[in-house]
């Protein structure tokens, strides 16, 4: 994740790295609205289930659980597709861009409705070492296809469209698996039970993911894209660091010491925006389309 992040950082503009937070942003307000902390409690009612013997009951939980957060992820995602134009214009200030949110809108069907019940019934079905492998597989290819998009369509398209594959490959993966540990098959459960177990997790889900986009969203509305990009850079890149050292930092340290370097790097891309910097992707075509000299 951090070799794929630093790749990335050097493949896209301090612009593009900008609207990649904003559709992080989207996508991850989605994901918080649309399950209702139902995966939650897949994890806790599909183990209990197991546990008592009753194969039957754990099945419906995991269908109703995938039900009602694919009913739930539609009108988000319906919502982006057709107001696409519109998020494009508000939030990038292109209109251009409305083609990355109607492909956001199919990752939102992905990352709403499905990948959440899923990795959570995995968790509940106790295949933690499978889940995990399927997990890190999925991180590994999807990186990878990403970098790859990039490079070969030399657009910021290329990502977008390679994170729906490899989030699809995902669900595929887990769907297949967890259809043939549900025996016998049984397609009900009642959703008052798990609403009631879930809703005080969503609430603090909810506190929990305005901590940690608020400030990306305020800097949306205060800045330019590219400045947004490099602080969601600096903060992604810390972020990761902290989970490889976690002894040396906590919540509050690692946002101190963004600011402080948010403000470093701002004082240089200031300095730097005096010059006229060539993006790589201008200099592989130029490169690469220059004229033969005449003979």
């Amino acid at each position: 994740m951090v070799v794929s992040f630093a790749i990335l950082a050097r493949l896209l503009s301090p612009q593009e790295m900008g609207i990649f937070a904003v559709l992080l942003l989207v996508n991850g307000a989605c994901q918080i609205v649309g399950t209702l902390a139902l995966p939650q409690a897949v994890t806790r009612f599909v183990a209990e289930n197991l546990a008592k013997g009753r194969a039957r009951m754990a099945s419906g939980v995991f269908f109703q659980a995938v039900r009602s957060t694919l009913l739930l992820s539609l009108p988000l995602a319906l919502s982006v597709f057709f107001a696409a134009t519109t998020l494009a214009t508000s939030l990038v200030g292109q209109q251009d861009a409305a083609i990355l949110f109607r492909f956001l809108s199919l990752e939102i069907l992905l990352y709403t409705g499905l990948l959440p019940v899923l990795t959570a019934s995995m968790l509940g079905f106790q295949r933690f070492r499978d889940a995990a492998l399927v997990g890190i597989a999925n991180t590994l290819v999807r990186q990878s296809l990403i970098i790859f998009a990039v490079l070969l369509l030399q657009n910021f398209l290329g990502l977008v469209i390679a994170w729906v594959i490899a989030d699809a490959i995902a669900a595929t993966i887990y769907l297949v698996y967890i259809i043939r540990l549900l025996r016998p098959l049984h397609f009900g459960f009642p959703l008052k039970d798990m609403l009631k177990f879930s809703w005080p997790l969503w609430v603090s889900s909810n506190v929990g993911f305005a901590a940690q986009w608020f400030d990306r969203a305020i800097l949306l509305v205060l800045v330019p894209l590219a400045t947004l990009g490099v602080y969601n850079v600096t903060i992604t890149a810390l972020a990761e660091v902290s989970e490889m050292q976690p002894q040396y930092s906590s919540q509050q340290d690692i946002r101190t010491l963004c600011l402080v370097l948010f403000s470093i790097l701002l004082q240089r891309c200031l300095w730097l925006s005096s010059f006229k910097l060539e993006h790589p992707y201008q200099k592989f075509n130029r490169e690469h389309t220059r004229p033969e000299s005449s003979s």
